[in-house]
C-alpha cells in the first residue's frame, strides 16, 4: 500500500472513531455477544438478531430498543408494540406460547395500567394491572358466561 492510501484509511478511521458517523451507517455488524444488527446501527429502523435466536425489527435510539417495534422469541412469543431504553413501555400486544394474549399498557417491561388479558380456554381478564398482577378494578369473564 503506497502512503497516501495508507493516510486515508487512517483518516477515516479517527473520523468514525471521534464523531460515531460510522454507527449510523447501513450494514450488518456483529456485536460483543453474538448479537447481530443490520440497518442503522444506532439510531433509526433495525432488525436485531439475538444470539438464542429472538429477533427484533423495529427503531433504536443511542444502540437501545426504543419507539415502535417486533419482538419476535424462539418459542413463538411476540411482543409488538412501544419500547423506551431497551423495554416495554407504552401501548403493546403480547402473544405468548401457550397461546395467552395481553393487549394493553406497559412499564418497564411488565404489564401496568389498563389492560386486556385473553387466556387459552377463552377466559378473559379485563382491567388494571401492576407489575404483571391485576390489580385494582377489573372483571373477568368466562367463555360459557
Amino acid at each position: 500500500m503506497n502512503m497516501k492510501r495508507i493516510s486515508i484509511m487512517v483518516l477515516l478511521f479517527v473520523i468514525c472513531f471521534f464523531t460515531e458517523s460510522c454507527l449510523n451507517q447501513q450494514g450488518p455488524l456483529i456485536r460483543s455477544g453474538g448479537n447481530e444488527y443490520v440497518g442503522l446501527m444506532k439510531n433509526g429502523h433495525n432488525t436485531a438478531t439475538y444470539p438464542g435466536g429472538s429477533k427484533y425489527v423495529g427503531e433504536f435510539k443511542d444502540g437501545k430498543r426504543n419507539g415502535q417495534g417486533s419482538f419476535t422469541m424462539p418459542d413463538g412469543s411476540k411482543y409488538v408494540g412501544e419500547w423506551k431504553n431497551d423495554n416495554r413501555n407504552g401501548q403493546g400486544a403480547a402473544t405468548y406460547s401457550t397461546g395467552d394474549k395481553y393487549v394493553g399498557e406497559w412499564k418497564d417491561n411488565k404489564m401496568n395500567g389498563q389492560g386486556n388479558y385473553t387466556f387459552l380456554d377463552d377466559r378473559k381478564y379485563a382491567g388494571e394491572w401492576k407489575y404483571n398482577m391485576r390489580n385494582g378494578q377489573g372483571a373477568f369473564t368466562f367463555p360459557d358466561g
